[in-house]
């Protein structure tokens, strides 16, 4: 259920106290709360920063997702630590591995079993695991079970480089989306099928709505121990860990031999379900804000509390809290929160990394063809990624990552029953079966 909201509370003063805060606000995590849902629809910029604040701080190294309270902000911070959102629940890390054969994923496990309770994630984790990304790969124009097939050889979960693949991600949630998984039994096929189930017996077009506290978090990573997409000259290793939020991890090179690799975050998007349709925000280095021609024409950063003669929390994309730190290289694209705005036009919100060959796209408009089928529908594989790793199940129609504005109602098109997952592609890209398939 959402909250609603009070009218009676000035967005202008939430806004206003909260970025006055003193440090140790950033402790509490934002969302969850009408204030947070009032600030999300009226102050839309200045809630994305306090979400980038929260999930940026240092964290404790023995339990997932608690920010290290001797860090007074995120602006203190020790070399080559994890952050609050890295310790959430990884639901990445069973991509193209195939069933059985290194799967590190804490969600979706294959086969699929019920993830531990959240205390017990074992903190802090072996090292970071990265994933190859397949929205910008052209590895996505595959056949289905074309890209399982080839997991095996050429690409694992683990860092493994690829000439086509110049950055890897991971994706997280928070601690409010696992638990609903988890209790809901989304992280299996099979859960999913009972899940439909029940939404088809209760005539519910969704099989789950998320608390509003739940989040999810997909960043991307490039090394910068070389050059990289962002920077094709390459830079001074000492130099790139001063602008940098980095990690130390132990990759393989080409000859298939352990190596130290440095990587440093290059894109963070962080979605809320403090609105209905979700509230959606993207961050990005400023080394990538623009990208190589020929990859599109991206939108200009939008960011109301830093840019314009109406800032009063910055300038020139920069908040006036992170001056100083690495925090300061790393711009907010944009916020969205509707499929249109108050006059109709289509909103578009993309990251220049992520989405550089749709850099026009709509976050909320793709992640609303969020859907399942039942396995035993066998409906014919569809453009999306699902298809590629077998499970046909698991598909909604039409989707294309260029589409933007309202999506055409299809999900009952010619027969074919689609039940929306409440926006989260992370559950039909993911889930296994619980016997392993």
């Amino acid at each position: 259920m959402h909250t609603s909201m009070s009218l009676g509370i000035s967005s202008f003063a939430i806004a206003a106290g909260l970025a006055g805060a003193s440090f140790a606000a950033d402790l509490v995590e934002p969302g969850g709360t009408a204030a947070a849902t009032h600030q999300a629809t009226f102050a839309k910029d200045e809630f994305g920063w306090q979400l980038f604040f929260y999930v940026n701080q240092q964290a404790r190294a023995d339990k997932a997702g608690v920010p290290d309270d001797g860090k007074t902000s995120f602006a203190q911070y020790d070399p080559d630590k994890p952050v609050v959102w890295e310790t959430w629940a990884l639901a990445t890390g069973g991509e193209l591995v195939p069933a059985g054969d290194g799967n590190a994923s804490e969600v979706f496990k294959s086969p699929a079993t019920k993830p531990v309770a959240w205390e017990e994630l074992v903190r802090p984790e072996r090292q970071k695991i990265l994933a190859p990304s397949l929205k910008s790969s052209p590895l996505i124009t595959l056949q289905p079970g074309a890209l399982r097939n080839l997991a095996a050889g050429t690409l694992q979960a683990e860092l493994t480089p690829h000439p086509d693949i110049a950055g890897f991600d991971e994706t997280r949630m928070n601690r409010i989306t696992y638990d609903t998984i988890r209790d809901k039994g989304l992280y299996s096929l099979e859960g999913l099928d009972r899940a439909y189930a029940a939404a088809e017996a209760a005539g519910n077009p969704m099989i789950v709505d998320f608390e509003q506290a739940a989040k999810e978090v997909k960043a991307r990573w490039v090394r910068i121990d070389q050059a990289n997409e962002c920077n094709p000259d390459g830079a001074d290793l000492g130099a790139a860990k001063q602008r940098y939020h980095w990690r130390t991890l132990t990759g393989t090179d080409a000859a298939g031999q352990p190596e130290v690799q440095t990587w440093g975050l290059v894109s963070l998007h962080i979605i809320t379900k403090d609105l209905p349709n979700w509230f959606w925000v993207d961050f990005g280095h400023i080394d990538c804000v623009d990208v190589p021609p020929g990859f599109g024409d991206p939108v200009a950063p939008a960011d109301t509390t830093t840019r314009g003669p109406k800032a009063t929390s910055g300038e020139n994309g920069i908040r006036n809290e992170t001056r100083g730190t690495k925090w300061e290289n790393y711009v907010m694209h944009g916020t969205q929160v509707a499929f249109t705005d108050a006059v109709g036009k289509q909103t578009i919100l993309s990251n220049p990394v992520i989405e550089k060959q749709n850099q026009n796209s709509s976050c909320i408009t793709c992640h609303a063809r969020a859907a399942i089928a039942p396995q035993s529908s066998n409906l014919q594989p569809g453009p999306s990624i699902p298809s590629f790793v077998g499970k046909t199940g698991s598909l909604s129609p039409g989707v294309s990552f260029e589409d933007v504005g309202i999506p055409e109602p299809v999900f009952e098109a010619g027969g074919q029953r689609y039940r929306q997952i409440d926006f989260l592609w992370s559950i039909p890209f993911r889930a296994y079966s619980e016997t392993g398939n």
